[in-house]
């Protein structure tokens, strides 16, 4: 009877922890927002990226109490404001240190598509900006 008991004790054990997994995953993804953490490039006008620096990836963090954006563009910081509203979004004062640069070509038109973005939405773990109704740029929440 004992060697019965065992194994159905354990399975209740181990379903009870995947169900509790699942529902805290669910969760977490139902209550992402855009401070949620950084947000790394992976797509840029209809294009795959792929790390420029394989220490840091381009990225945003937005702090929305000052409403301010900083991030990594590839080869320099870059920093800005914005002003959100519902699902619309408005960056401006978008700059970026200067150091010298084998190739800023993805850096350049990260920084400059990002003045060009006027709405967002969050999907999953994604992050889309759009320009009316084009996407721009797929960024997706780092999770460690």
């Amino acid at each position: 009877m004992k060697v019965i008991l065992v194994p159905i004790a354990l399975l209740t054990v181990i379903s009870a922890l995947v169900s509790c997994s699942v529902n805290n995953k669910r969760t977490y993804l139902s209550n992402i927002s855009l401070e949620s953490g950084k947000w790394v490039l992976i797509n840029l006008n209809g294009q795959e990226i792929i790390k420029q620096n394989t220490e840091r990836p381009i990225y945003l963090e937005f702090n929305v109490t000052d409403q301010k954006v900083v991030g990594f563009a590839g080869c320099n910081r870059l920093f800005g404001a914005y002003v959100m509203e519902g699902s619309s979004i408005v960056f401006s004062r978008v700059g970026s240190t200067k150091l010298m640069c084998p190739d800023a070509e993805i850096e350049n038109t990260f920084v400059t598509s990002l003045q060009l973005i006027n709405r967002y939405q969050i999907e999953g773990e994604k992050l889309l900006l759009y320009n009316h109704t084009n996407l721009v740029a797929t960024m997706r929440l780092l999770t460690d």
